[in-house]
Order: structure tokens, then sequence, then C-alpha cells
């Protein structure tokens, strides 16, 4: 790192001279260059500007020394023994008065259950920016263990209200080779030190950086209001608290098996049969209940996977594989009740209970599929959209999930728990039935088309993929339910359903995978429909009177803008190809363009606004992500103080 630095200097040194000048140099101190590097007894060298030190064994007299520091620190460790936090924690002692720090740190140092950490060096320093780049983390730094983000930071203790800029640029279709990142207006936020302080002594923060780096205010608002509800955490806990009672359902992932020629420090003798039932995630995919007939056999999986079939690396605890219970996978994109035993391995996680619960844990099933808690994972934790595709079992138990018969339980919701639960019992029947036949080999005049001439495993998988199909047929009305039982609005819904069909898959692309991805999708006309519709009803939602506006739109290919034309009408405008549309159209382009702002390798791009008297044009990039639902309900917010009736705004 020491010889890297000092080459850097050595180019920046030499590009401020012509040949004749190095010459000159050469000659009069008979070096080529200076050398720059100083090692512990070693002799001085010309120009000491580069040490070879130990950080954290620093002389006494460089305490304030530094009016400036920049750095990129080791990566390495976990928790509080992660070496970028360690730098963090030292660096304040090394600014002067009036110095400032910019590092690039692992983004897990803000995201992660650091909270005893940042509630300490939060007040500490005057923390300016926070640059998180973890949706470039496949493009930018795809080599690297985990997403970076760049912090800038002042020595001195922040002031009273003080605020955070955090930066969230996603991918942009903008070209990397220029060595720019985009940032668009959306993607820069404020936070308050105030309410990172709380979250922080709440052991939220993590928490709180995440939901602002894909959600905006209306998405923290409703993820605040989710939180008002009992956690599944609440419900269910380690197999001990369930077999004290203090836990109503017990937790926890599967056994994890030996391989021959494996290591453990203690293994466990397998003690189950061998002809057990087992499940995979690939087994879930797609199903809310697997039936037997497709489930594999213990000793047949760990023989094929290479495993050994007499010792296990970690066995579990056996109330883990009882019926009836629920299974998830990492990902959380896949949960599944079951009413039979059945064993695992530490891929998928378990919600056990007993036979009682059998109608809440159908529930509970249907729930962990639905989009309210794909939406609640998705701004919550720390990996999945940032990081790793992997909802961790602590970050489960923190999802929003009540029974009936709860204070905060809304009317009807024992109804609503029947009815999802018998939704779940209707098409689980159904699949049996259907399995049974798919394994029982029936005459060839009964077979079934579909899956005829296929080996087993084929007609597995085309059943499954069948199946697949007819469940999420199955799920679209128990999305509504759902949306009751938890007393959504209507565009709270919207905020739920943009992140799970939009958002949710466009996190964290490769480059090729980029072209594709929903944000960055060429606007069609029934994007602006959609975008229409919402605005216009939140605006006229807000006005009093006989005012109304009405709205239209359109894409320019000329300039890669789509525009909406907002006018105070009863009736929708015929056509939206009119002269003064497109005259302004090619302005607000050229103004949109003039008014970003190119900070080092940033370019902070603005959107643009049209207003007069008659009507109201808004200009943004002809891409999806742009132009959902939920940037409807942002921009209406924005456009209604421009909306007056006879000079006077509307209440």
């Amino acid at each position: 790192a020491c010889r890297i630095a000092c080459f850097s200097l050595y180019i920046a040194y030499l590009d401020q001279f012509d040949p004749p000048d190095v010459r000159a140099y050469m000659a009069r101190t008979g070096t080529r260059l200076p050398e720059l590097l100083r090692k512990d007894g070693a002799a001085s060298p010309g120009l000491p500007v580069v040490c070879n030190r130990d950080f954290f064994d620093l002389p006494a007299t460089w305490k304030g020394a530094f009016d400036v520091v920049v750095g990129n620190p080791p990566w390495a460790g976990r928790g509080k023994k992660q070496i970028a936090q360690q730098f963090l924690e030292k660096i304040p002692d090394l600014l002067s008065d009036d110095g400032v720090a910019g590092l690039v740190v692992p983004s897990k140092l803000f995201l992660n259950n650091t909270d005893a950490f940042q509630r300490i060096w939060l007040t500490r320093v005057r923390l300016e920016v926070v640059v998180q780049l973890a949706d470039y983390s496949r493009i930018l730094f795809a080599e690297a263990k985990c997403p970076a983000a760049i912090v800038r930071f002042a020595g001195q203790p922040p002031g009273d209200g003080h605020v955070v800029d955090y930066v969230t640029p996603k991918v942009t279709r903008g070209d990397l080779r220029d060595g720019v990142v985009q940032i668009s207006p959306h993607d820069r936020k404020w936070i308050s030190l105030s309410a990172l302080l709380e979250a922080a002594r709440e052991g939220a923060a993590g928490a709180m950086w995440k939901a602002s780096y894909w959600g905006t205010v209306r998405d923290l608002k409703l993820l605040k209001y989710l939180g008002t509800f009992p956690r599944l955490g609440e419900l269910a806990g380690e197999p001990a608290e369930y077999e004290s009672g203090s836990k109503r359902w017990c937790k926890g992932a599967g056994f994890q098996p030996l391989r021959p020629e494996a290591k453990s420090d203690s293994p466990h003798r397998l003690r189950w049969d061998l002809n057990d039932l087992l499940v995979t995630p690939d087994h879930l995919d797609g199903l809310v209940s697997v039936p037997r007939e497709l489930a594999s056999k213990l000793g047949e999986h760990l023989r094929e996977h290479g495993y050994r079939t007499d010792m296990l690396h970690r066995a579990r605890s056996e109330q883990i594989y009882e019926a009836p219970l629920v299974l998830f996978n990492r990902g959380f994109t896949a949960a599944s009740f079951f009413d039979y035993p059945v064993r695992f391995q530490h891929a998928l996680h378990s919600v056990a209970g007993p036979r009682r619960d059998a109608k809440e844990l159908k529930f509970l099933a249907a729930f962990m599929r639905s989009r309210i808690a794909r939406y609640f994972v998705f701004h919550t934790t720390s990996s999945l959209g940032a990081e790793r595709d992997q909802v961790n079992v602590e970050d489960a138990l923190l999802l929003p999930f009540y029974l009936p018969g709860h204070e905060l339980a809304v009317s009807g919701s024992a109804e609503i728990v029947d009815e999802v639960a018998g939704m779940v019992d209707d098409l689980r029947r159904r699949q049996d039935r259907s399995a049974a036949a798919l394994g029982a080999s029936p005459p060839r005049s009964h077979r079934m088309p579909l899956f005829e001439g296929l080996s087993s495993e084929d007609r597995r998988m085309d059943w499954q993929g069948h199946w697949r199909g007819v469940t999420l047929e199955v799920q679209q009305p128990s999305e509504a339910v759902l949306y009751r039982y938890f007393d959504l609005t209507e565009q709270d819904v919207i905020l739920v359903e943009d992140t799970c069909d939009v958002y949710l898959e466009s996190h964290t692309p490769t480059l090729e995978a980029a072209r594709s991805i929903p944000t960055l999708r060429l606007l069609v006309d029934a994007d602006l429909e959609r975008y229409c519709g919402v605005l216009v009803s939140t605006l006229n939602a807000w006005m009093d009177g006989a005012l109304r506006m009405s709205a239209s739109g359109c894409v320019d290919s000329q300039t890669g803008l789509g525009f909406v034309r907002l006018v105070k009408s009863s009736r929708r405008p015929q056509s939206t190809a009119q002269p003064e549309l497109a005259t302004v159209a090619r302005s607000l382009a050229v103004l949109r363009a003039m008014s970003s702002e190119r900070v080092g390798a940033m370019e902070y791009l603005r959107n643009a606004m049209y207003v007069d008297e008659r009507c109201i044009i808004v200009a943004k990039p002809a891409r999806l992500g742009d132009w959902t639902r939920s940037a409807a309900l942002d921009d209406a917010l924005r456009i209604y103080g421009h909306i007056s009736v006879d000079g006077e705004t509307p209440s």
C-alpha cells in the first residue's frame, strides 16, 4: 500500500513537468525521483512523506496533526473486530480542529448490527456524507467481499439539528467508462442525526440506514406503522423457550451434515431413520405446501450428496422438525406449510408449533409468502437488496405478525385467518390428490399427458412447475385479504406493490443484467397511464371546491425523457401531441441538463418542471423507475404547492 501511494505521488509529480525539466532535475540531484518512503530503522529519505507504520501504534505527536485523512482501510473481520471500524474510531484523534476525513469502508459498518459503535462514533465526529454504493457492488467492486460506502466526516462533534447527506445511487444506463456515477434526485436524502441516534439506542440504526436506502419518506412512515404491530419473534423462540411455555412456537435452522473428509469439534451421531422424509429449498420453490409424495428420503439425499449417514455436524432440536411447521429459505423467496414431520438442512428455517395451531401456521406460511412480508424485509434487513439475497432468521423474527385477539387486531381478523388458512387447505388437498396420482403410475388410459414419457425427477419438476402457476393464481386474492389484516390504505398498497414488482427485481445487477431490470425498462403508455391515474386522484383528493386536475403523458424519443402535462380541467385533454408541449419539452430537457451538478465522480441529476397559470409539465427520464405509482405519490406533494385557484392555494 505504501509503494502504491508513492507511485501515485510520482505520477502526480511528473505530471507537473516537461521532459527538459525532468532532465534538469536529474542533473542537479543525481537521482531520477526523490525517495518518499520512510521506514522504521532506515535512513531518512529525501522527502519523507510516506511512512510505513502500524496505524494503531502512531507517535503521540501525530495527534491532531492532520488536516485531511483519506484511505481505504482493510475490510477484514466481523462485528467489533472489523478493522475498518477500528480505523474510523482512531482517525478523529489524528484530525486537526478543522480536519476532515474521507474513507471507503464496507457498507455493513452502517447496515449491520453496529448500534453500539454508531451510538458513540456519531456523537464524536460530524458525519457529513455517506455515499452508499451497494447497488454497484457487482459492477464497480465485483471482487470485493461486501459492498462499499464512502464516508466523509469532520473531527469535531456535531451541532444541534445536524443532518447527514445520504446518497444512495442506483445503477443507470449512464456510461461508467467515464468514471461517473449518476445520482437521481430521489436517491439523495437527508437523515436527522437525532433520529439515527435514537434508532441506535433502540438497536435499529442499521434498519434506518437500510430503509432510507431504497425507501422514500412515505416508505419510512409505512415501515414505522408496521413496526407498531407485534413481531413474529414474540410468538416464536428457541426450543427451550417453547418447552418452558414462554413462547407459543419454536424456531430454528436445519441440521448440518458431515462429509467423510470433514472435521468437526463435536460431531453428533445420526439417530434418525434414513427413511425419514426430507425437503430442500428446491422442493419449496413456488409451493405453499409440499405433498409427501414429492419429499425425498433422508438417507438417499445424504448419499447422493456425499455426506455421512452415521454422523452429523449439527443435529438441532427435534421440535423444529415436528408438524405442523412452516419452512422458509434464506432468500425469503419461498415458504411452505407442512402437516407431516420432515427433515431439512440449515439452508431452511423452521417455525413449528402444537397441533392445535395448524390453522395459524397455515396463515403464517401464506403471510411469509406475501408482498407485505417481502416489502418489510427488503427495506429493513441488512443483506437483502444490498449485498446477498439472504434473510437471517433473526431478521425474519422482526416481521410484523399478530394473531386474532391482540389489542391491535383489526375488525374481522379471525375471519381473515380462517379465510387464508382455508385457501391454503384447499390448495393443499388439490396438490395432494394430484401428487398421489403422479406417484401411483396409473393405467395408461388414466395417465396425465403432461407427464407422459418423463423420468421420475422430470415428472416431479414438471408437476411442480404446473402447481407453481396454480399457487400464484390462488395467492393473488390472499394478498388483498392480508392488506385488510394490516389495515393498509390504498397508498400503502401502492408502495408495497411497486417495491415487490419493480425495486426488489432491480437491485444489485451485473452490468449485463442492468440492461433488463425493471427500473431501467423503457417507459410505455401503460406506465404513464398508471402514473397519471395515481397523480390525478391524489391531487384531486387534496383539493376543495370545483377545481379538478387532469393529466396525460408521452415519451419524447429525441430527448429520452417522459413528460406529463397537468391542466385544471374537468375533461381529459384530447391529445398530448401539441406544439406547446413539444416546445416546452425541449426547453425542459435543456434546463434539466444545465441544472445537473458534477462533484468529483458524482453527477447529481435534476428533474424539471414547467409551471404557468394554464398547466404544469413534469419531465423525467423515460424509465419505469422514475414513473412508478409510488413516484406519482411523491410528485403529487411537490406539484401541489404550485396549484392555485385565483391566486389562492387550495386547502
